[in-house]
């Protein structure tokens, strides 16, 4: 376009100028030049893609909106059938765009939790195993000691070529029945349950008990000494453990 020629020097100056003015989008024609200035308000996930379950993720001055999951965009009409629960599996099943398909299920198990979106995908799913954590008596004080605790039930499927898999779990305390996402890979709902806690690699060999609450999980390790020498890449490198192991390090749940 000549317009980094010094004999043209004004014209990239302006050029420039535009870029820095708050451009957000800009469509260029041989004599015309569109430009939409910055949206009002920005919503984003962790990895800075646009990203909002509670409504839009772009708003622009004129009220235009658009709404983006994980940094996929969706309609407003499906986005608002996600948000007020009214989306019917047979319309969730004619999309023929998958990640379109996989964000609105990631949007389901976001903001209504993974019992909604077990719930909508429960005809593709299958019982595969369940696991038994007989829990002693004295881990029972303060909980409903209902027959449900230490129950893990594993479910596995696949949704249009998406493999799927959950754990059923209760509540020790209020004997509330939910639903953990969980890599489909598993096999049993032992390994399944143990593959949601995560160590780091070198200490792995050094955990002395685990505690759990819900989806949070404490550890204390026999050399306290050991995690301090840790490196912030040595922290960041997580592994899980088998489900023997894990049970056999679990002191209680709560």
């Amino acid at each position: 376009m000549g317009l980094i020629n010094t004999d043209k020097e004004n014209d990239f100056n302006e050029f420039k100028e535009l870029l820095l003015s708050g451009v957000y989008e800009m469509i260029q024609y041989e004599n015309f030049c569109f430009v939409s200035n910055m949206p009002s308000s920005i919503k984003q996930d962790t990895l800075s893609r646009l990203h909002s379950v509670d409504g839009a993720s772009v708003t622009f001055r004129d009220e235009f909106q658009m709404h983006f999951i994980h940094g996929v965009y969706l309609k407003e009409s499906v986005f608002l059938s996600v948000l007020n629960k009214t989306l019917s599996f047979a319309d969730w099943a004619k999309e023929e765009n998958e990640e379109v398909k996989s964000a609105i299920l990631s949007m389901m198990e976001e903001k209504h939790g993974s019992e909604y979106l077990f719930r909508f995908i429960s005809d593709n799913l299958k019982e595969v195993n369940t696991f038994t954590d007989k829990k002693d008596e004295k881990y029972l004080v303060g909980t409903t000691g209902g027959m449900n605790i230490g129950v893990y039930t594993l479910f596995k499927g696949v949704v249009n070529n998406i493999p799927m898999a959950f754990v059923r779990c209760y509540c020790p305390s209020t004997d509330r029945m939910f639903f953990l996402s969980v890599d489909p890979s598993n096999k049993n709902a032992k390994d399944a349950i143990a593959s949601l806690y995560r160590v780091p690699r070198k200490l792995s060999k050094d955990i002395k008990y685990i505690q759990r609450q819900g989806e949070r999980f404490s550890t204390v390790f026999n050399d306290k000494q050991a995690v301090e020498k840790l490196s912030e890449k040595d922290l960041q490198d997580l592994i899980p453990i088998s489900g023997d192991e894990y049970f056999s390090k679990m002191s209680y749940e709560f």
